[in-house]
């Protein structure tokens, strides 16, 4: 697994929540953005689960080619996101591959699905859930196990 910290913007604390609140930032979601900023990328990565799914994206020809490449975008109380990225090998090996990034602005997301070199459509997250742990159990099933940094609770 590959993880990079970038780079942290911050928000005037004068201005309205960027969580749609109505309050100013300062009297509302401050306090969560500097927790948040404090956690080590791992460790946010860690505690996704606790974070809302945001948007989830799948190659669009994946059945076919037997390669699912999926992106599960998962947001963070100061409107920034984390991004899990999985390769699913869906007729032999399982899970191929995996890479996370924490504290990413939606910008660094949109550039990564356009560099990607697949169309790429929108997916429900239990069916990317789905396709994910059933090529781990398929493979499982092949005697391929999964690789061992795939030691991250997941869900």
């Amino acid at each position: 697994m590959v993880l990079f910290n970038m780079a942290i913007t911050k928000i005037d604390p004068y201005q309205s929540c960027p969580c749609g609140s109505g309050k100013k930032y300062k009297f509302c979601c401050r306090e969560k953005e500097q927790l948040i900023n404090q956690e080590q990328p791992l460790t946010l990565v860690k505690k996704a689960v606790q974070y809302p799914v945001y948007e989830c994206f799948i190659n669009e020809c994946w059945q076919d080619e037997g390669l699912a490449a999926i992106f599960i975008v998962r947001q963070l109380p100061n409107l920034k996101y984390i991004l899990g990225t999985y390769l699913v090998d869906t007729l032999c090996l399982g899970l191929k591959n995996t890479f996370c990034n924490a504290r990413l602005p939606y910008s660094s997301i949109q550039t990564v699905l356009r560099k990607s070199n697949w169309e790429m459509i929108s997916i429900e997250y239990e069916d990317a859930r789905s396709i994910i742990l059933g090529g781990i159990e398929y493979a499982k099933g092949l005697g391929f196990g999964t690789n061992k940094d795939w030691a991250l609770k997941h869900d």
